[in-house]
């Protein structure tokens, strides 16, 4: 179920984190970086037993304690993953007053996000765009699940990072960020912070390594229209980073 665990992460939440990789995901987006997380039948080579990740993990406190930092859930989709040692891995997170975050397509029932709600202090959460059938064209699925339960976690007192990716000329126009700031306006939805995450192509040679067909390549957004973006958001009344 786990594929990595990466340290001394500074843009998977707040402050200092170590990333655990969880392998598996429902979506299929055809920009994505981490190919080689999708398949949720890769073995993997790391111990997974709670207790013992939790030693390795407990190293990292003086980092965590002084920046501020904890442990971030990402894939992969770790939210695919329901079941006992996940949430048992939270709770023991939680015990020790290590702050965990889930970074999150939002794809999964929202019962699974009920179960480890306890133990979590916020979410990174991506938004694609808002047209169901585009988002189904390049993830693999509509949208309607991630949106439905956007809106339930948005009504919790945890914390959301709100992340879009952005391909130009595929979500970056202003009635694509227009129409997303109005079903956040709509819904009351209040993210701590958005994230603009332009296009890169940084992923493509694990695709090669996974043994799988490389996928198209997508333009950047001008450095002007990313600042426009911003200010649309900045305007609406959000923090944008």
């Amino acid at each position: 179920m786990i594929s990595r665990i990466q340290k001394f992460c500074i843009h998977d939440g707040p402050g200092i984190r170590t990333v655990i990789y969880f392998q598996g995901c429902p979506l299929k987006c055809v920009w994505c970086h981490n190919p080689e997380f999708l398949n949720v039948n890769k073995l993997s080579s790391i111990s997974q037993e709670p207790l013992n990740i939790l030693v390795e993990i407990e190293k990292d406190r003086i980092s965590f304690d002084q920046s501020g930092g904890g442990v971030t859930f990402s894939g992969g989709e770790p939210l695919c993953h329901a079941n006992k040692m996940y949430k048992h891995l939270a709770e023991l997170l939680f015990s020790k007053g290590i702050s965990v975050y889930i970074d999150t397509s939002g794809h999964v029932p929202y019962s699974n996000i009920e179960k480890i709600l306890p133990f979590v202090d916020g979410f990174l959460y991506d938004i694609k765009m808002m047209d169901s059938s585009k988002h189904r064209k390049y993830t693999g699925e509509g949208n309607e699940l991630i949106l439905e339960n956007l809106t339930k976690l948005s009504k919790t007192e945890k914390e959301i990072y709100l992340r879009l990716p952005l391909m130009a000329g595929v979500n970056d126009s202003v009635d694509d960020i227009n129409n997303i700031i109005n079903r956040l306006n709509e819904n009351n939805i209040k993210p701590k912070e958005i994230t603009l995450l332009p296009y890169h192509t940084y992923g493509r040679d694990k695709y090669k390594k996974s043994g799988m067909d490389e996928p198209p390549v997508f333009s950047t957004p001008e450095e002007v229209h990313l600042m426009k973006i911003r200010d649309l958001f900045i305007n609406n009344g959000y923090v944008v980073t």
